[in-house]
């Protein structure tokens, strides 16, 4: 890649982080509603690519499981942003405030854009939320066919069987612990007799790993604050796939709309086009599936 190439990727990706914390801020403004209470929370440290031929990006994840039966699927990222934002408002601090104490802060990037509900609104019941610069959900109760194999491993001190399914575009590889009987895990697979402690994908794009069981949490679970428009999985996948091989124009539909100013140019000062030019990887894909069977 060129030095004006780079240089252009880097102003891209610094206003779409801009713009996707003015999302945020604007769809936190309500409080958020509560569902159910934490009893258990699984920390994963996930791996995913977001850009064909990109290394993988890293973040945490937690899966929150409740009392009452409903569990959330998130990334402790974007928990920490809106925290951070609320602590800010509730002091008294405009949407400037707010931007100033993330860019202090150097809170990192997420590296998903899904928040996951199951069980909710009700049981067998997968809400899935996805939000960038637009928003959407959709309500969902397909879940893996699951394969158990001959296979066994130690995590966390946890004995795990290993099991495969084919689920949405992907082959995944799963290991679970029976000896805790929570037929969930991260992201959106689940139906294994124990909770899934490390999946992956055939491909290597994607792999959550659980490194901390936490018992003693006083968080409420709350539905992801702001407006989704209801959608389909297909109808998301190609909002997905239009939003982000094409960045550059996105953010400057977006803060047009705004009315913020977004004249992104080289380093040569020459203008750009907004065309697409990097190819998105989805951790999901119903109309061309990454792996068939």
């Amino acid at each position: 890649m060129t030095m004006s190439k780079r240089l252009l990727t880097t102003d891209i990706y610094r206003r779409m982080s801009v713009a996707v914390v003015l999302v945020a801020i604007t769809q936190t403004l309500a409080a958020q509603e509560v569902v159910d209470s934490v009893l258990y929370r699984f920390c994963y440290t996930s791996a995913i690519r977001r850009i064909e031929n990109k290394k993988p990006r890293i973040d945490e994840h937690w899966l929150d499981i409740g009392r009452n039966g409903v569990s959330k699927y998130h990334s402790r990222a974007e928990y920490d942003r809106t925290q951070l934002a609320d602590s800010v408002r509730r002091a008294g601090g405009t949407t400037q405030d707010i931007l100033n104490a993330h860019h202090r802060e150097q809170l990192p990037t997420p590296n998903m854009k899904y928040v996951c509900m199951k069980n909710c609104p009700a049981e067998g019941t997968q809400t899935v939320y996805w939000h960038g610069l637009e928003s959407y959900k959709f309500a969902d109760q397909s879940s893996p066919q699951w394969t158990l194999l001959d296979g066994d491993t130690i995590i966390l001190g946890h004995a795990c069987h290993k099991a495969e399914a084919s689920y949405n575009g992907r082959k995944w590889t799963a290991w679970y612990a029976e000896d805790i009987a929570i037929s969930d895990g991260p992201f959106r697979l689940c139906g294994l007799p124990g909770l899934v402690m490390s999946a992956y994908d055939r491909n290597g794009d994607v792999r959550f790993d659980c490194f901390a069981i936490c018992t003693d949490v006083h968080d409420a679970i709350t539905l992801p604050e702001g407006k989704y428009s209801t959608t389909t999985p297909e109808k998301l996948e190609r909002a997905i796939v239009r939003l982000e091989s094409d960045p550059l124009g996105s953010v400057t539909r977006y803060m047009d709309m705004k009315g913020v100013k977004a004249n992104v140019r080289t380093a040569s000062g020459a203008g750009t086009t907004g065309q697409a030019s990097e190819k998105p990887v989805l951790i999901e894909r119903y109309t061309e599936p990454y792996e068939r069977e």
